[in-house]
């Protein structure tokens, strides 16, 4: 299939005399074809077609059915029949009444060129940019409410994700992005030899809501997939935590020239500026910090017959610290001592030290730690509990990699709905029993 521009159209008459008519009240398509106008053009498209063969469908039309497509959770099919039928498509796609539309496969073919040329952004970039240019869309701040003020850090789309979710707002600022990883263990296949997988994934402690994975490379680790994952979020005015098999300093420079903070776990894996950090806290703290500035926090938790004391310090004048110099935006250095007190048992204490790239004060320290936790109890376990995923042995191609994302978005819809009593797992089997359920949370 080839690709031979078409010189820009208006809505055709006829089109645009019975939209009007017929939604007078005014239409989501009619209202992005009038305030917006043109947003995408052929030329942007001209590396993915051939100069030669059968004349293709426009491409600025195909990447709008698309977004369409996507916002309503259609099929290619139900697509198709839209363009062929709907008048509002139509008028959006400035189509004339009695044109019948293509075959349903043209829309696979065309995803098909988006991903291997890598310009499946394009599908968002320009829609947010001519919506920028018109000053529909503002950056920063905080937006209207919690639910659907994350998934805009998304700059890019995925095989799977859901073009609507990535436009429902950006991140609110001072938000907690934790990344971490999790093997999905019964995904291996021992005839192919091939290992189970592991996706490493970015969560929003705030709003509760998963932002996006990577799988890790099966001769590679999460230092490899970690930088991928950075480049498809907005870590403007937000905070990045690490555990110590992300702290490195390529991520550091990485987190700060995306305008983001960070809070990386620090341990022997940094050998020289651990045991520099180690024996400067132990110092320190042997001489009760006398005459050393310093912030100091401490919480105290009971339930189920424990109690935990958490204590949190925080410490300046990092550059004169081993390598300090070499780690990008690095402020200060923080030291969590976790206690365990169970009726009958001797304490046990656990100590983890931290690289800061910021001054924000020890409390939002301690709430940076603390939000990290969220993706193991939050994300991880409830996959493991209400989805099986561990359990899972689809293992075949990208099936793993493809299905662990669909219980990504399964798990943000299931969370941000408040209509149902229950926690996800019974939400989930509300969703199996009730189609009006299922459909009220597809179209969130």
């Amino acid at each position: 299939m080839s690709l031979k521009p078409q010189p820009d159209s208006l809505v055709p008459a006829d089109t645009l005399r019975v939209a009007k008519a017929a939604f007078a009240k005014g239409n989501p398509y009619l209202t992005l074809q009038d305030e917006l106008g043109p947003i995408f053009e052929d030329a942007d498209f001209t590396e993915l077609f051939s100069e030669v063969g059968q004349s293709a469908i426009p491409p600025w039309r195909l990447a709008l059915v698309t977004i369409m497509q996507f916002r309503e959770n259609l099929s290619d099919r139900q697509a198709a029949e839209a363009v062929r039928s709907r008048i509002d498509w139509k008028y959006l796609l400035r189509l004339e009444l009695t044109n019948t539309g293509f075959n349903y496969s043209v829309l696979s073919e065309f995803r098909g060129r988006l991903l291997p040329g890598k310009v499946e952004h394009l599908l968002l970039d320009k829609l947010l940019e001519r919506c920028r240019e018109l000053g529909l869309v503002k950056a920063g701040g905080q937006q209207r409410t919690d639910s659907t003020r994350v998934l805009g850090a998304i700059r890019s789309l995925n095989r799977l994700e859901v073009v609507g979710e990535t436009l429902r707002a950006a991140l609110s600022e001072g938000e907690v992005i934790a990344i971490d990883g999790k093997t999905l263990r019964h995904s291996y296949d021992t005839g192919r030899n091939k290992g189970a997988i592991h996706m490493v994934s970015a969560w929003a402690s705030q709003n509760r809501l998963v932002l996006g994975q990577v799988k890790v490379d099966e001769k590679s680790n999460e230092i490899t997939a970690i930088p991928q994952l950075l480049k498809v979020l907005d870590l403007h005015g937000c905070i990045v935590t690490i555990d110590a098999m992300g702290a490195q300093k390529d991520i550091a420079q990485q987190i700060i020239e995306a305008g983001g903070e960070y809070v990386l776990s620090l341990k022997g894996n940094q050998g020289n500026l651990h045991q520099d950090v180690d024996q400067l806290f132990q110092w320190t703290r042997k001489i009760q910090f006398k005459d050393i500035a310093h912030e100091f926090h401490q919480t105290i938790e009971s339930a189920h017959g424990r109690v935990e004391l958490r204590r949190y310090w925080l410490l300046g004048g990092v550059e004169h610290l081993m390598d300090a110099h070499l780690w990008a935006g690095l402020q200060r250095v923080g030291l969590v001592e976790s206690e365990r007190r169970l009726a009958g048992r001797e304490p046990t204490i656990e100590q983890r030290y931290y690289l800061l790239s910021f001054n924000g004060g020890v409390k939002r320290f301690a709430q940076s730690v603390r939000s990290h936790w969220g993706i193991e109890n939050q994300v991880h376990w409830v996959l493991d509990v209400a989805f099986d995923e561990d359990a899972s042995r689809v293992r075949k191609d990208h099936a793993p990699e493809n299905l662990a994302l669909i219980r990504h978005v399964a798990l943000n819809l299931l969370r941000q709905d408040p209509s149902a009593k229950g926690g996800i797992k019974a939400k989930r089997l509300k969703a199996g029993w009730d189609n009006r359920y299922l459909s009220r949370l597809l179209a969130a």
